[in-house]
């Protein structure tokens, strides 16, 4: 297609200009993005063994009540019993969300946190003012 002219790829030649030339265009504006995320175990054995005592994960999530893709790194450390989940902005790469906790602390993650965030949510705030 020397003269620029789309035509159908099956066709032999472009019925604008005869010619047979090809050119193949590739956008990256187009369709989805694909995102990858990296996982690590760390073990005092071999795998099937023994659990890991370190599991880290880092991926890109979307964040809905921030409206944004970020970067989520986790660590579940069951020797020093701690959970660490940390969430950064992608464009800046400022840490917009930071959770240090035990393992054993159920308030803070897993059933009984989510249950407390949606009460919390739910209800009117204390001091009498609109939820932002």
């Amino acid at each position: 297609m020397a003269c620029g002219k789309e035509y159908d790829p099956q066709a032999e030649r472009c019925p604008a200009c005869g010619s047979e030339d090809r050119s193949v265009e590739v956008s990256d504006q187009l369709g989805p993005k694909l995102r990858l995320g990296l996982k690590l175990d760390v073990r005092h054995g071999q795998p099937g063994e023994v659990r890991p005592h370190i599991e880290k994960t880092q991926r890109e999530e979307y964040a809905r009540d921030r409206r944004q893709w970020e970067l989520v790194a986790r660590t579940f450390d069951r020797e020093a019993a701690t959970y660490v989940e940390e969430y950064t902005n992608l464009k800046t790469g400022e840490v917009v969300y930071r959770k240090d906790a035990p393992l054993d602390d159920q308030s803070v993650h897993g059933p009984r946190a989510r249950a407390k965030r949606k009460r919390r949510d739910d209800e009117p705030p204390s001091d009498g003012r609109e939820r932002e």
